[in-house]
């Protein structure tokens, strides 16, 4: 009887120590990504394609690629797709300086974060999960219902806002309800988005 209540109490220590390792590892993750620097090269790339964008409009775009990489921290092992034609140029921009963007994924998410373009995606179901998935994250994240919105997530809204010419343009009355989901495939699915996969170390 004591040895059996011995070990419990070493099992449970053992889970209190991990619950801690793995709460301060979440919070070393989340400063990192808050505190992290994008290379120039973003920005040069973001405004290259786009000339028309001013500074703070550029700075628009690589707080909504934070959005996404805040949206990834979340997920785990499911991807998202990216719902943002500018932000998804700003991602490919980063992923190029792959020194820096290796590091990045080693201290703010924890796992490499491969891009995967639409096309090499199983078409019904992943990009329509991660769609679904991707909105209802980004909902939550800034206080949004997502079946009754009453306003559009930054990376759901940032295209049209910055008037993306090829972007994903959403208005707030076609998403609402719950036959918006298939909606959101509709609009983006078919339109060669991408999404990220995250990929872990073994």
């Amino acid at each position: 009887m004591l040895i059996m209540l011995t070990a419990m109490l070493i099992v449970a220590a053992v889970l209190v120590l991990m619950l801690k390792r793995q709460k301060q590892r979440s919070r070393q993750r989340a400063e990192a990504l808050t505190d992290y620097a994008f290379p120039a090269t973003v920005r040069t790339a973001v405004s290259a394609a786009h000339p028309e964008l001013s500074p703070a409009q550029l700075d628009d775009v690589c707080s909504a690629l934070r959005d996404y990489f805040g949206l990834c921290q979340q997920c785990g092992e499911r991807s998202l797709a990216m719902p943002s034609r500018v932000v998804d140029e700003a991602w490919h921009a980063f992923i190029l300086t792959t020194g820096p963007y290796q590091h990045f994924c080693d201290t703010a998410l924890g796992y490499f974060l491969h891009h995967v373009p639409e096309q090499l995606m199983a078409h019904d179901v992943a990009i329509d999960d991660a769609l679904k998935r991707t909105w209802r994250l980004a909902c939550t994240a800034e206080g949004i219902d997502p079946l009754a919105p009453d306003r559009l997530p930054r990376l759901f809204a940032i295209d049209a806002r910055l008037q993306i010419a090829d972007g994903f343009h959403f208005s707030l009355a076609e998403m609402e309800g719950p036959g918006f989901e298939g909606l959101l495939v509709r609009k983006i699915g078919c339109g060669g988005g991408c999404a990220g996969q995250p990929v872990y170390e073994v």
